[in-house]
């Protein structure tokens, strides 16, 4: 939880100016001012609860301070924007409370109520791989692994015992895992041979509670190549207002060593016009216009791999704002809208090894030097420096070659002994 809230503070980087970064907790003062500095931002506030619960959005409603505060705000601007992060019922709730209020706001990113079940049956495992049925196309060379919608637990387990009996690797994925929760990745030569022992090794595998829950896919896991854009590419779109679908980028996602928990994205030309990102874009129009078709709006992204014998697969869709969608509007506000074309830009998380105490004043003095400038557009800048508390440093690189990421970081890991 704590994880989460520190999270929220990467929303700084999102859009442009005239807006209030509603965070439950504060960002990191002197990073907000070298900002908004940098990006020439004059009218950025950042709002926050006296004390956080689990839920920002219910703090709206019951912290006093924060709720006049934003009440406020929506009354001296009407129709101003509300997007979130994720669509959760507390944010529904909320919506509903300022509704009744009469205020008067728009909700670009948002669906109306008649629709809500569209984002959320679509934005998960299931759901991705019923609209892909829909939308395939058997003109681009872009596949799904294959699999299975397994019922419960048991049913997995058989659909694990198929992949066994034709020599294929297989991963288990959980309805709503996130962020590499909920999927577990098996080869088939780690497992026991003997029938009732590989059933038994898979119940033991199973046994947290997230998998009583119902709905499992069962997948094969396909042989990555990572020297190809890291093995694990993406693209971003975004469904606007009027329904149109448009590209946003696409990037090469910086995975953990685990080669599935998430810690940033790659963006850059050699990315962005690739034949699998150009092919993978004409898949993500197509799932897009259907979403779009069924009310849909605001970003989604598509995640992909590409196999050893060089084939193109997706395996899932996120229907919300992503890891990278704050890179790349921060981008677009520093670097311009074709910013992909002209720079090499890394995001990264990585661990201190300090437990969290290193100050960001500390760090910066020790990065001063490396850092974007007004007058210099290639350095790092800090994407969320409120994860020190944590031991965390995450930080945006930006150079006109590969070559000069690999050096920066290089750097960076020098001074800061990560």
């Amino acid at each position: 939880m704590e994880y989460d809230k520190l999270d929220n503070n990467r929303s700084l980087l999102y859009g442009g100016d005239n807006k209030a970064i509603i965070t439950p907790t504060p960002i990191q003062p002197a990073h907000l001012e070298f900002t908004c500095d940098l990006s020439g931002w004059k009218n950025v506030i950042n709002l926050f609860p006296q004390q956080s619960t689990e839920s920002i959005c219910s703090d709206l409603i019951n912290d006093a301070k924060i709720n006049g505060q934003v009440l406020k705000l929506i009354e001296d601007n009407p129709g101003i924007e509300i997007i979130p992060y994720r669509h959760t019922e507390e944010f529904y709730k909320f919506i509903d409370y300022l509704n009744e209020r009469k205020l008067r706001f728009k909700l670009p990113e948002t669906l109306p109520g008649e629709f809500r079940f569209v984002e959320s049956y679509f934005h998960s495992k299931r759901g991705f791989r019923h609209l892909w049925e829909m939308i395939k196309d058997d003109s681009l060379d872009i596949g799904i692994p294959e699999g299975f919608i397994t019922a419960d637990r048991e049913e997995a387990i058989q659909a694990a015992k198929y992949f066994k009996a034709n020599q294929k690797d297989f991963v288990f994925k959980y309805n709503r895992g996130v962020q590499g929760v909920g999927v577990l990745l098996n080869n088939i030569a780690d497992l026991p041979d003997d029938s009732a022992e590989f059933e038994k090794s898979l119940y033991k595998m199973l046994e947290d509670d997230i998998w009583l829950e119902g709905c499992i896919v069962v997948e094969q896991k396909i042989d990555v190549d990572v020297t190809v854009l890291g093995g694990s590419p993406n693209v971003e779109m975004k469904i606007l207002e009027n329904g149109d679908v448009t590209e946003s980028y696409a990037c090469e996602q910086v995975l953990d060593k685990d080669r599935k928990t998430f810690m940033g994205v790659g963006i850059n030309k050699e990315v962005h016009e690739n034949t699998y990102m150009k092919t993978a874009f004409k898949a993500a129009k197509r799932y897009g216009q259907k979403l779009s078709d069924m009310g849909y709006r605001g970003v989604f992204d598509m995640d992909l791999v590409i196999s050893k014998d060089r084939k193109l697969y997706a395996v899932e869709a996120n229907l919300r704002r992503t890891g990278g969608t704050h890179i790349h509007e921060f981008c677009e506000t520093l670097l311009g809208s074709d910013y992909m074309f002209n720079y090499c830009v890394k995001s990264y998380e990585t661990k201190t090894g300090q437990n969290g105490s290193v100050l960001y004043e500390e760090i910066k003095e020790r990065l001063v030097d490396l850092m974007v400038t007004k007058e210099r557009n290639q350095g790092l800048i800090f994407a969320n420096p409120d994860f020190l508390k944590m031991g965390h440093l995450v930080l945006m690189l930006i150079s006109d070659s590969r070559a000069g990421l690999a050096d920066l970081e290089k750097r960076i890991t020098e001074r800061v002994n990560v």
